[in-house]
C-alpha cells in the first residue's frame, strides 16, 4: 500500500472534520471515522495508520487537513 498527501497546512478543529476525512496529528496520518457510541469527552475516533490503532480525542484537538489518497496494488 502506497500513501500519498499533499499538505496544506489548513488547520481544523477535530470536531468540523468530516468523517472519511484525512488529518495529520502529532505527525501521523490519520482518518476519522464514525463512532457507534458518543461519548462525554472523546467524541472524535479515528484510524492512526502510523500506529496500526482507533484512537479519540476531545472537540477542541486542532489538526492539519490534508488530502489524501490510497493507492491499494
Amino acid at each position: 500500500m502506497e500513501i500519498i498527501n499533499n499538505y496544506d497546512k489548513k488547520r481544523e478543529l477535530i470536531k468540523n472534520v468530516s468523517i472519511g476525512e484525512c488529518f495529520m496529528y502529532k505527525d501521523r496520518l490519520c482518518m476519522k471515522v464514525k463512532s457507534s457510541v458518543q461519548e462525554e469527552f472523546y467524541n472524535n475516533k479515528f484510524v492512526d495508520f502510523n500506529k496500526n490503532e482507533i484512537n479519540t480525542v476531545r472537540d477542541s484537538t486542532e489538526v492539519v487537513v490534508v488530502n489524501a489518497k490510497i493507492v491499494v496494488e
